[in-house]
């Protein structure tokens, strides 16, 4: 019997798990200066504002994604990165107005096909300030120049699609890079299939699918511990069989040692069709996209302290793939 071969095997399987149970997933602090684009943002969150208040009758504005006028911020999402932090200012410059959901807006664009281009001329804005109930209509552009971004901000007025307030505003690129690698959540099938090579479940995490990453791991677990099981009982029976007294007892041993060495075998490749099969099926469900996300915290493991409403303290555990 070929038990340390075997051993060798299974140990490569068990390490190879294990690192995946205990593997932290840590992202880095994006580089850059972010100050300058928060204090542009505010500026431009002040001025509207003031201006907003001068309306009479104004309940209701949306503030729609900025139109990228160049590869770059298209690609960085810088349209849609100000749109974000403009709107989440608004909030509470102007908490008597309500916003539209960044959903419903997103929703509408889409239904108009302008989810790519950002809304540019008049008409436009009183199409989709119609349609998403709105009085006002804050949008704009984010145009590349050389190493800056020209950020110009409209507010247009839904029912005659004047242009109210235009105010403009540059901000480093550096420092856009810094807030789109921090709010741009990038997914590409390269980066699903390593993770799933590294670990099981790994790339169905990745991919937002959480369900089948459960799925895998459960049945990768299943396998890896069956083949351990069987592994000790194979050790145990050979064993018998090399202290054996006679004949007899020694061939029963050494059937039951084979047996459990076959379904040692059996649950070791196992294994390995589970983790082949989570490795295509993230790199057939995984998709190369960009989407904007505000993340506040880190991704990884974090542990923190909060304290409720009656005074108690509490632990909290997260963990970020």
């Amino acid at each position: 019997m070929k038990v340390k071969r075997q051993w060798k095997g299974l140990n490569f399987l068990v390490s190879l798990f294990l690192l995946f149970l205990f593997l932290p997933v840590f992202g880095d602090e994006p580089a850059g200066d972010k100050k300058e684009i928060e204090a542009a943002i505010e500026g431009l969150s002040q001025k509207l504002g003031t201006e907003v208040q001068k309306i009479q009758g104004l309940e209701k504005i949306a503030v729609v994604k900025f139109a990228n006028l160049g590869r770059d911020a298209m690609d960085m999402k810088v349209g849609e990165i100000v749109a974000e932090l403009l709107g989440e200012r608004l909030k509470s410059v102007l908490p008597n107005i309500k916003l539209v959901e960044r959903e419903k807006i997103d929703a509408v664009l889409e239904e108009m096909k302008l989810s790519l281009l950002g809304i540019t001329e008049g008409e436009n804005a009183k199409a989709v300030g119609n349609l998403l109930e709105a009085q006002a209509i804050v949008t704009g552009s984010v145009n590349e120049i050389a190493d800056e971004f020209v950020i110009v901000l409209r507010l247009i007025e839904v029912s005659s699609g004047k242009v109210l307030l235009a105010l403009k505003t540059n901000v480093k690129r550096s420092g856009m890079v810094a807030l789109s690698d921090e709010m741009v959540v990038k997914r590409t099938r390269v980066d699903s299939l390593y993770r799933s090579i590294l670990a099981p479940g790994w790339g169905q995490f990745y991919n937002r699918q959480p369900y089948k990453a459960y799925i895998v791991i459960g049945l990768e677990a299943v396998a890896v511990g069956g083949a351990i099981w069987s592994y000790f009982l194979m050790e145990d029976r050979y064993d018998k069989y090399k202290n054996a007294t006679n004949t007899e007892d020694a061939q029963k041993y050494y059937d039951r040692a084979e047996k459990y060495r076959v379904m040692t075998n059996a649950f070791i490749y196992s294994a390995i069709g589970v983790w082949a099969l989570n490795v295509i099926d993230a790199v057939v469900s995984g998709k190369s996209e960009k989407t904007l996300k505000v993340k506040t915290k880190k991704e990884g493991v974090r542990v923190g302290a909060t304290i409720g409403p009656d005074g108690s303290p509490s632990l909290s555990l997260e963990w970020g793939f």
